[in-house]
């Protein structure tokens, strides 16, 4: 049982997606963050290149590129610069480079983006729940932007990642081994592994005890340590269940109290300091259905 809680801890930790940047950028970033920081947001098709910022592949190096819009979620793209900046020196290291003829997510500030934006191609779930928030946003559905609450379910293993300022909040309900861990020689699960973690961002530990309140009300939380190189809170069990329903409807949840400056394990910097994370519920039903639909498929 502790060897299926490591490898799943491992998953939380390291997520599933291995994209790694040359350009260092803020973990624990949310959408919020990033549609606050840009001037316009929209959908648009990059259709030109300053034949100096032009690679082989496509790529057009640097703001070099022109594009055409699809949808404004955020300003107007009329007052968005379209033609290519020159081609002079690259303005950063944190510059993006785009493909002709692919469609993104676009979040520009001062008519520039870069890695750290927000900025995406069209194509995978995580963009388009994103974009559905930003609609929902634009259109008066919701009244706030939060990060989207991603399902997955990857042959394996189902879950919902949604991120807080500097907390991501993961739930997990792990029915059988993947090939990866039966390759490495892992035991076939006695039974499926079902938790919720709170986990902080790479830039972070948990200082203390941390409080989860939904709607107002508060939840049970368990601490682990030694596993990983940060702390982790999580709800297990049938309680996780319970949670997900109260957490269906459009209520608050926040996640409040101490962290520190995380550099390896048992080793921090800098003083202790209070936090306080909320988002909201409003568009979890979707991932919820999903998720409560997969655990019912394969029952514990």
């Amino acid at each position: 049982m502790a060897r299926s809680l490591l490898a799943w801890f491992l998953f939380i930790a390291l997520g599933p997606y291995g994209v790694a940047y040359a350009c260092s950028c803020r973990p624990g970033t949310t959408l919020e963050q990033q549609y606050e920081q840009a001037d316009n947001i929209l959908i648009a098709k990059i259709s030109g290149c300053t034949p100096a910022r032009l690679s082989a592949d496509g790529s057009c190096r640097a703001h070099g590129w022109t594009f055409d819009t699809i949808e404004d979620l955020k300003g107007s793209h009329a007052a968005v610069k379209t033609q290519p900046f020159d081609a002079g020196p690259v303005m950063s290291t944190c510059d993006l480079s785009l493909k002709v003829g692919e469609t993104y997510l676009l979040f520009l500030s001062d008519g520039r983006t870069g890695q750290c934006s927000g900025t995406r191609p069209l194509g995978d779930e995580v963009v388009a729940d994103e974009i559905e928030v930003l609609r929902a946003y634009r259109d008066g559905a919701i009244t706030r932007v939060t990060s989207a609450w991603h399902f997955a379910d990857n042959g394996s293993m189902c879950t919902i990642r949604h991120q807080l300022p500097d907390v991501s909040m993961t739930f997990n309900y792990q029915y059988q081994r993947s090939q990866m861990e039966l390759a490495q020689g892992a035991d076939a699960l006695t039974r499926p592994i079902l938790n919720m973690t709170l986990m902080p961002s790479a830039a972070f530990d948990f200082a203390g005890p941390t409080l989860l309140e939904v709607d107002g009300k508060s939840v049970p939380l368990t601490r682990i340590t030694g596993r990983l190189p940060r702390s982790v809170d999580i709800v297990t069990g049938d309680a996780v269940m319970e949670l997900l329903d109260a957490m269906t409807h459009s209520v608050e949840v926040v996640v409040s109290g101490e962290r520190s400056t995380y550099i390896a394990p048992s080793k921090h910097i800098g003083p202790v300091q209070t936090f306080r994370a909320t988002t909201r519920t409003d568009l979890i039903e979707k991932a919820a259905g999903a998720f409560k639909a997969c655990v019912e498929a394969h029952p514990r």
